[in-house]
């Protein structure tokens, strides 16, 4: 709360490596979703490999509530991996992560508004890693794609940028 008490705690177990933007009232969550018929945030999902190994996951919670949140605004599954960044800009939000899933193509549900087709938002999963821009409101594709795993993702509304950390040197792509 606005003293610094705690308002609410939720735990999901099945998301790890889980990185958050929130911008208002809504929480978005990115991460690795782990497990098979997992009924969670009003939705029942399944990973992949039947549940075996984990999918990148992108979600939307209201978190304007005094109680913690159990049904979310919108979930997907991006593919076989792990979502790694967000954030967002005006109303679309970037998400960027690995893939591993040896040439197998992962397609996002494209935005309904014609803006968006099955073939701009396919990845083939060649190059280990993806960056997709979704819609805010209800987590439809505008487009994905293929690229390096990166660690963080960042936008000034009309450039994307994504890079890469570790005890190396600093990659941008």
């Amino acid at each position: 709360g606005s003293t610094g008490t705690m308002a609410w705690m939720v735990e999901f177990e099945e998301v790890t490596e889980m990185r958050l933007k929130v911008v208002g009232e809504t929480a978005y969550v990115t991460g690795a979703f782990t497990g098979s018929g997992i009924a969670k945030l009003g939705s029942t999902l399944t990973s992949c490999g039947d549940g075996e190994s984990s999918s990148a996951l992108v979600a939307s919670l209201d978190v304007s509530t005094t109680t913690a949140p159990t049904t979310a605004n919108w979930v997907k599954l991006i593919g076989c991996g792990e979502g790694v960044d967000v954030t967002v800009s005006g109303d679309s939000l970037y998400v960027t992560g690995e893939l591993d899933q040896d040439g197998v193509a992962s397609v996002l549900t494209p935005a309904a508004n014609g803006v968006s087709t099955p073939a701009m938002c396919t990845m083939a999963g060649g190059l280990k890693g993806y960056l997709a821009k979704l819609n805010r409101a209800d987590g439809t594709c505008v487009w994905a794609k293929d690229a390096a795993p990166a660690t963080r993702v960042a936008t000034d509304g009309t450039h994307v940028w994504t890079g890469k950390h570790d005890s190396s040197a600093v990659q941008y792509s």
